[in-house]
């Protein structure tokens, strides 16, 4: 899928409207304890039935450059249910005080800890929100991102919203935010591309 499953807030207004939900908003607000919210991003999560790839323990902070560390969060939202048989979302407590250390192990089957085979196919949407006041700690160009409410601050360029679902201006938008973001992402790598 690539990058068709990054961003889908700039092209679809049901990923658009989740992102700017009033109630996760709220609750986005409250957490990062800030009025400004942006959406850096948005990505589709699938785990299809029977299938071998996983995801990876992971901190999205590690390679993000998204600093600082504690004014950006990951809401998941499950599309499809979400059980322990399916391998629902876990997490490690206290995790979000302090970066882990990380370490690159390159595999086919890591969609992002243990390479299980879920019974069920899992689907879920993760919004990744921040304070307008954060910035690419890595950036090698100036990114957008979308203006959830209040101001927007100065880091960021503010992607325009469609006015029209999934047509051609919609994607050209989503196209040239994912060239910014790849740029900053995979700057000093061998991969140059989403899975």
């Amino acid at each position: 899928m690539g990058d068709n499953r990054f961003r889908l807030h700039l092209v679809g207004e049901w990923a658009r409207n989740l992102v700017n939900n009033p109630i996760l908003v709220e609750a986005v607000k409250e957490a990062l304890n800030d009025d400004n919210i942006l959406c850096w991003s948005t990505d589709i999560n699938m785990k299809l039935k029977g299938s071998p790839g996983f995801y990876s323990w992971h901190q999205d902070s590690t390679y993000s450059g998204l600093e600082p560390s504690d004014k950006v969060l990951t809401a998941w939202v499950a599309i499809s249910s979400s059980k322990k048989e399916s391998g629902c979302l876990r997490f490690i407590p206290e995790s979000q005080h302090k970066q882990l250390p990380h370490e690159e192990l390159p595999s086919e089957a890591n969609l992002l800890s243990l390479g299980q085979v879920i019974p069920k196919s899992k689907l879920g949407f993760a919004i990744r929100y921040m304070s307008s006041d954060v910035q690419n700690i890595k950036a090698v160009c100036k990114e957008r991102a979308t203006l959830v409410c209040g101001d927007p601050g100065k880091n960021w360029e503010i992607e325009p919203k469609f006015s029209v679902e999934y047509d051609n201006k919609a994607w050209e938008d989503h196209r040239l935010s994912m060239e910014l973001e790849r740029k900053n992402y995979f700057q000093n790598s061998d991969v140059k591309h989403f899975k």
